[in-house]
Parts: C-alpha cells; structure tokens; sequence
C-alpha cells in the first residue's frame, strides 16, 4: 500500500486506516497483518482469496482525506520489505515475478 501524499504513518495509525476502510466498505472482518510500515509505504500480508475485496476497500475513496493505492503483489516478502525500505525511490526491479495492482 502507498498512502498519498506520503505521510508518515505509525504501524498503529496504518493499521486503524486499513481498519476502517474494511469497516466503511462492509468488510469489517476481512482479516490482514502490517508486515513493515516506512513512511507513505505500507506492506500488508492477505489472503489470496481477499486480496481483490481488500483492494477494493483500500484503494481510493472519495472524499477521503489520504489516498491509499496498492502498487504490487509479491508472493514473497523480501521484495516487499525492499520497496517499503525505498519509500520515495525508485520501483522496485520488475524481474522479481511481481505483477502491478492494477
């Protein structure tokens, strides 16, 4: 998840955002887990089968004083926690068998 404009977020203050979008798109039980939080980037482990429904709920709302968009599904976490780590940089390397969110 990347959170615009890039505030910095503590773990708790990203884990209550991603809360209540499930709450406010009807998913309150849709489980998820922080993983690793750095400034505007957040890395939240789902399960396959909600990935899509928490995205949804996630992503832009309107009327929503921060923007959140998901950028990248990794099947593993060492890419994920390297994109975290670059907050502000550059994409990670596309040969990581990652596939955009869109």
């Amino acid at each position: 998840m990347a959170g615009e404009p890039l505030l910095s977020f503590s773990p708790s203050r990203w884990a209550a955002l991603l809360q209540e979008r499930l709450n406010d798109a009807g998913l309150p039980h849709l489980g998820f887990r922080l993983v690793r939080t750095d400034r505007g980037r957040a890395v939240v482990r789902v399960t396959q089968g909600t990935l899509e429904a928490a995205r949804r709920a996630w992503n832009d709302r309107p009327g929503a004083t921060t923007r959140l968009c998901s950028r990248r599904t990794w099947g593993t976490l060492v890419r994920a926690k390297a994109w975290v780590a670059a907050a502000g940089g550059t994409a990670p390397d596309r040969r990581d068998g990652g596939r955009d969110a869109s």
